[in-house]
């Protein structure tokens, strides 16, 4: 197969996928807005709630990613109250409390809530992880 062939087969490889991947993203947000705010609710727990069953705790200990630290030493202060909406099984919990923010988080999933509230406790730091969603969390502050 000449040189030109296989570029012409590649570049409309790439295209095909990138195609694929818009295709994909459009039919998952068509999908999420047929939902009811319930069923949504159950989807996500469904999909969600093994989310870093087999993630390596050397991999939560690593922290922030580089751009996430960046981003975040950029833009919060010492004094700040962080809430993490959506914090999992808390990697950037874990890594904001290390690097001394007051911080809390907020999952809809309990598994992840819960296996955050564990990790915390592995590490004798002190945060609140709500179990709600944003829509109807009962928050203090």
């Amino acid at each position: 197969m000449g040189d030109g062939l296989r570029g012409l087969l590649v570049g409309a490889s790439c295209g095909l996928a990138r195609s694929l991947d818009r295709a994909v993203s459009a039919s998952t947000f068509a999908a999420a807005g047929l939902l009811s705010f319930d069923g949504l609710r159950r989807h996500m727990n469904d999909n969600w709630q093994y989310f870093g069953d087999r993630q390596p705790e050397e991999d939560v200990a690593g922290g922030l990613f580089p751009w996430e630290h960046e981003f975040y030493t950029q833009h919060l202060r010492p004094a700040d109250h962080v809430l993490i909406v959506g914090c999992g099984s808390g990697r950037d919990l874990l890594a904001l409390l290390d690097l001394g923010y007051r911080t809390d988080g907020l999952e809809p999933v309990a598994e992840l809530a819960q296996r955050a509230r564990e990790r915390l406790a592995r590490r004798g730091l002190t945060a609140t992880v709500h179990t709600a969603d944003i829509v109807t969390a009962a928050l203090p502050e």
